[in-house]
């Protein structure tokens, strides 16, 4: 496996509310967990469309695991300006990690235009990727 595409909750869909929040840690860790065994073993792209929460925690590992690891971080929104309607400090966060991502290309040119754009994102980064990682909490189906 080469190439991962990484999904899973925003944090209000898991009542998280604060950046500071402790269960942060705990699912960073839950992540870096899985992917770490996969890096070892020759995957060399993580894919994201960089939403808020487990994608946006993802980023942040991938980067920091790209100290010790060759790993590549690709950003795929399903629209350009995803970040517009998010609370500031998560806009500069995200603005930040498409900055320093190895790749960044929008599915979609142009601002939100429809719920098709996030079903064809879905079907781009599946098409795309060799396997998916999603994380899911079962206290919040």
């Amino acid at each position: 496996m080469k190439i991962l595409a990484v999904t899973g909750y925003k944090p209000m869909e898991i009542n998280i509310f604060k950046e500071d929040d402790p269960r942060i840690t705990y699912i960073k860790a839950a992540i870096v967990k899985r992917i770490v065994p996969l890096i070892e073993e020759g995957l060399e792209w993580i894919l994201l469309s960089g939403q808020m929460g487990v994608e946006i925690w993802t980023a942040e590992i991938v980067l920091d695991l790209q100290e010790d690891y060759d790993i590549k971080l690709g950003i795929f929104p399903p629209f350009e300006n995803q970040e517009t309607r998010w609370p500031e400090s998560l806009q500069e966060k995200y603005q930040a990690l498409v900055a320093t991502a190895d790749f960044y290309k929008p599915i979609y040119q142009g601002d939100y235009k429809g719920s098709f754009q996030f079903k064809a994102k879905n079907m781009w980064l599946a098409d795309k990727s060799d396997a998916c990682l999603i994380l899911m909490d079962e206290e919040y189906p």
